[in-house]
């Protein structure tokens, strides 16, 4: 399905297609070929960013995300060749599969403390990545030793790795 929909309680006009309506409208299928570098007008309720809502959005280089965010579902930046970093939220909770997934220009990325649940392959397919940040504060996962990783605490499970990352003696799965 070419269309995903994003309810809000006003109409809001969407920066990369124009378009207004009472649902916030995105469409894969043109806004590839928009020359859009950022997107801030994520409306101050949306809570979930769904399924593939910025797929391929290859002139995606930045995105100012609202402090209402709290998931990131599934697909959600797939294929955004372009995105260069990502800091999110503290309000965001779960990050799903493959949501940054081929991502090939991210570079910097930031987890929050309030993340408690990252799907395994979320990150999947990032060769560009230089810096990866885990909140101190966070519960469930950690960057220990700035290990330049994300590390899933309780199992000792290495989630992402980088050119720049250590992999501590603690770490016991990758």
């Amino acid at each position: 399905m070419p269309y995903r929909y994003v309810p809000v309680e006003q109409p809001v006009i969407c920066n990369i297609c124009q378009y207004q309506t009472e649902y916030h409208y995105y469409h894969n299928k043109y806004n590839r070929r928009q020359s859009h570098e950022w997107f801030d007008n994520i409306p101050k309720n949306v809570e979930v960013l769904h399924t593939n809502v910025f797929g391929k959005c290859i002139n995606l280089k930045e995105v100012a995300f609202n402090e209402c965010i709290r998931t990131i579902d599934n697909e959600a930046f797939c294929y955004c060749s372009s995105l260069e970093s990502v800091v999110l939220p503290n309000s965001v909770t779960t990050i799903g599969g493959k949501a940054f997934s081929e991502c090939k220009n991210l570079r910097k990325l930031y987890i929050p403390k309030n993340v408690v649940s990252i799907s395994k392959d979320a990150f999947s397919n990032l060769y560009g990545v230089k810096e990866i940040v885990v909140d101190k504060d966070n519960k469930v996962y950690d960057s220990r030793d700035n290990c330049n990783a994300i590390i899933e605490t309780k199992t000792n499970t290495l989630l992402l790795n980088c050119d720049n990352s250590f992999i501590p003696e603690t770490v016991t799965i990758i």
